[in-house]
C-alpha cells in the first residue's frame, strides 16, 4: 500500500489523493509528488558512505536543488529533532540501528513532506532500541506532521493514531479510531486477530502494557 502511495508501485485500479490532489494520472509529474511523500524504510536505507549529515543533506541539494550551506544548516535542523546532532559527523557503520532509524527519520522531516510514509520502522530493530524511535515518532505526531505507519507496535498505535487501517490480504476489513478497533470492532476477522492476542498476551488493557514495556525496554 506504501509503495502505491508514492507511486513506486503504481496501482492498477482506484485513486490516490494528496491534499486534494490526485495524483495517478498520465500526466503527474512524480518527481514533483514524490518530493512531498518521505518515506522511511524497513532497513534504513543510508547510504554507507555518506556522513550522517550527508545522507540527510543529499536530497535537499539534489531533488530540492539548494545550495550546500542552506542544506546542511537544514539537514542538522532534522537531525536535532531528532535527537542526532551530535552524531551528524558518523557514519552509518558507527551507529546503532535505531540511530540510523532516525536519520533515516531526520532525512525525510528534511524535506519537510506532506506526509511521511514508514514501513515497520522497528521491525529490524533489537528490542532495546525500538523505545527510541518509537519516541521520535510520537513527537513527530505530536508536532503535527501526518504520518502513515505500517506497524505491530500496538501500544505505539494507540497511542498515537487519529484512524487505524485493519489489512488482511490486501483487503481493508476494519478501520475506524483506536477506542473502535480495540475496544468494539465489527468484522469477525479482526475480532478474531484481537482474540488471539488475548490468548498469547492476556485482556486489551494486558496487550497494551505488553506493547508499552516492549517500546521503552
Amino acid at each position: 500500500m506504501l509503495r502505491c502511495i508514492n507511486m513506486l508501485n503504481p496501482p492498477d485500479k482506484g485513486e490516490i489523493y494528496l491534499r486534494g490532489e490526485r495524483i495517478n494520472t498520465p500526466d503527474t509529474n512524480l518527481n514533483s509528488v514524490r518530493t512531498r511523500i518521505g518515506m522511511v524504510f524497513q532497513h534504513f536505507n543510508l547510504f554507507s558512505h555518506l556522513k550522517a549529515i550527508d545522507n540527510v543533506s543529499i536530497g535537499l541539494r539534489r531533488v530540492k536543488k539548494i545550495s550546500k550551506e542552506e542544506a546542511h544548516m537544514k539537514a542538522l535542523k532534522s537531525l536535532e529533532s531528532v535527537r542526532m546532532a551530535e552524531w551528524a559527523e558518523h557514519y552509518p557503520a558507527q551507529l546503532s540501528g535505531g540511530q540510523q532509524q532516525r536519520v533515516g527519520i531526520a532525512r525525510a522531516l528534511a524535506m519537510e513532506p506532506d506526509v511521511i510514509l514508514f514501513d515497520e520502522p522497528t521491525s529490524a530493530l533489537d528490542p532495546e532500541l525500538i523505545g527510541e524511535v518509537l519516541q521520535v515518532m510520537l513527537d513527530i505526531a505530536k508536532a503535527g506532521t501526518t504520518m502513515v505507519v505500517v506497524t505491530h507496535e500496538l501500544g505505539f498505535a494507540k497511542a498515537v493514531a487519529s484512524e487505524m487501517i485493519f489489512l488482511d490480504n490486501g483487503v481493508v476489513i476494519e478501520r475506524g479510531t483506536p477506542q473502535h478497533f480495540f475496544v468494539s470492532p465489527k468484522s469477525d476477522r479482526a475480532k478474531k486477530f484481537l482474540k488471539q492476542l488475548e490468548v498469547l498476551y492476556g485482556t486489551h488493557e494486558e496487550i497494551i502494557e505488553f506493547t508499552d514495556k516492549e517500546e521503552t525496554m
